[in-house]
């Protein structure tokens, strides 16, 4: 029994760990397009939008929807 939770737990906390991370920033798509990784820009709990992210989905704009853009990494 030792063995098997030597083996099952370290999985485990790893795959809670990629699950957590997932779920806690934006689409690789979403990113790519915006710059943004946070989701509380676009949403409020869960999948359902804010009034930025209601915005950003039918406008596909950032400026439009008063959605401040990332600022460019400093050289």
């Amino acid at each position: 029994m030792k063995k098997l939770f030597q083996f099952v737990a370290p999985g485990l906390i790893l795959g809670l760990g990629m699950l957590a991370t997932t779920m806690s920033f934006a689409s690789v798509k979403i990113v790519k397009e915006t710059g943004i990784k946070t989701c509380k820009t676009c949403h409020t709990t869960g999948k359902e939008l804010n009034d930025a992210g209601k915005c950003f989905k039918d406008k596909k704009d950032l400026k439009a929807c008063s959605i401040a853009a990332p600022a460019a990494p400093a050289k």
